[in-house]
């Protein structure tokens, strides 16, 4: 595939709408666009790769700029072509993706006991409590009654 007109680094760093206009999408070629949009703070600029699958255009986000640069933007957007050309669509491969990583958090949890999440949250609060004395009990508390009880339940 020969790809003409591709964005340089100038056009990407200075990519923004025109006058009156609020986006400016530039096509870097084999559907790679940079897409600039007005904010608040000044221009956004987002990687987005456009594809057809099954007769239906998708949009898929890639990313801000200053997260993924030209190089980067361009390599991702290769991956995402091998995909289709494999027959799997990267919209779905991600949603898969992302529910695997959904689920392994998800064994996490249920695997961390109550002691373990008791011991994290004082790690974390302890020193906002102003009385010694009651830090002292409050995890003593823990350790003598509660832990034997329920100490080993996950969640």
């Amino acid at each position: 595939m020969r790809i003409v007109d591709r964005l340089t680094e100038l056009e990407v760093r200075n990519a923004k709408p025109e006058k009156g206009k609020f986006v400016k999408r530039l096509l870097d070629g084999a559907g790679l666009y940079l897409q600039a949009t007005r904010g608040k703070g000044g221009v956004n600029r987002n990687w987005i790769f456009r594809y057809e699958m099954d007769g239906e255009r998708h949009d898929l986000g890639i990313g801000p700029l200053h997260d993924f640069g030209l190089a980067k933007a361009r390599e991702i957007a290769l991956d995402f072509r091998q995909e289709i050309k494999a027959g799997i669509d990267p919209i779905q491969k991600r949603i898969a993706d992302k529910r695997e990583r959904l689920a392994k958090n998800a064994e996490q949890v249920k695997a961390t006991t109550f002691e373990q999440c008791t011991e994290a949250y004082y790690k974390i609060h302890h020193k906002g409590w102003k009385n010694e004395k009651h830090r002292r009990q409050w995890l003593s508390t823990m350790r003598d009654y509660v832990y034997p009880v329920i100490g080993n339940l996950n969640g």
